[in-house]
């Protein structure tokens, strides 16, 4: 019973650290940061613009693409890793299905 709570330990950091490491390969970075300072930017022009203004809509409309460019930036490594994970997990319930659990 040890030895396999070890493997579920073991199995879990390693899946947290591919995870990671993907994040950290696949995301451009660079892209998220000028994103950012963008979406703040937009946003301060937003505060001083007044809704009834034509601007206005196309300052949100301009947030919202930067918005979805750091989500889409964002999803990229779990696109890549979610079909190894899933995977691993289904090896792993299948392995540790067959270990008795103690009662009491």
């Amino acid at each position: 019973m040890i030895i396999q709570a070890w493997i579920v330990i073991i199995l879990g950091v390693l899946v947290g650290l591919m995870g990671q490491i993907a994040y950290l390969i696949i995301v451009d970075h660079e892209k998220v940061r000028s994103s950012k300072s963008n979406i703040k930017d937009l946003q301060n022009k937003i505060k001083s613009t007044p809704q009834n203004d034509p601007k206005f809509k196309e300052l949100q409309a301009q947030l919202i693409r930067e918005n979805a460019n750091i989500m889409r930036q964002t999803m990229k490594p779990t696109y890549a890793t979610f079909i190894p994970f899933l995977i691993i997990f289904i090896l792993v319930a299948m392995y540790l299905s067959s270990v008795p659990l103690p009662l009491g």
